[in-house]
């Protein structure tokens, strides 16, 4: 019995090649050109965005709060405690704000671009002042040494995005036209 196994399933798959060379033969031949599509809606980049801005930035801010590693140093280093819950605060308003403006972007809303570009530019600000609050802690030179350079390739890095996301919001066409003048 198991000899007659493959030439049966070679069958089964003859007939399924069949039917469907029948089956494509039956249908209106495809369009050598299509109409170009329209770049209206939240998709692609513009939908990239918007998840970044809801779901992936909030995250990474909420990684970044910790108050363990304040309250370790805190004995030696004061101000220490209190940079951090001045960067809590910051970090948990800017939540909130890049959670507002995705959902504005993904939702259509009159603004929205105008908005995202201002978020770009408030995050850009956090980034560099929250880099920078370090060195109000009063830690020793060569731990600042250490944070500058840190800084100097992380700012380019992340200026370079801003940049991107900025210039997308400017320039797209799909945010154009998904964005007109009357939204």
């Amino acid at each position: 019995m198991k000899e007659w196994i493959p030439p049966i399933l070679s069958l089964g798959l003859l007939a399924a090649m069949l039917y469907w060379y029948l089956q494509m033969r039956r249908k209106t031949p495809r369009v050598l050109f299509p109409e170009p599509r329209t770049l209206v809606g939240v998709r692609g980049w513009l939908l990239f965005l918007c998840i970044i801005l809801v779901f992936f930035y909030p995250l990474n801010l909420l990684r970044g709060i910790n108050f363990r590693a304040a309250e370790e140093i805190q004995d030696e280093y004061p101000r220490a405690m209190t940079i951090a819950l001045i960067d809590s605060f910051v970090v948990v308003v800017l939540i909130v704000y890049s959670i507002y403006t995705g959902v504005r972007l993904w939702r259509v809303r009159a603004g929205a671009v105008a908005n995202s570009q201002r978020f770009l530019v408030i995050a850009w600000l956090y980034f560099l002042l929250s880099r920078l609050s370090i060195f109000a802690v009063g830690f020793p030179p060569d731990l600042n040494l250490l944070v500058i350079r840190r800084l100097l390739w992380q700012l380019p890095i992340f200026t370079a995005l801003v940049l991107a996301w900025w210039i997308y919001l400017s320039r797209s066409q799909r945010v154009a036209a998904t964005f007109s003048e009357g939204t």
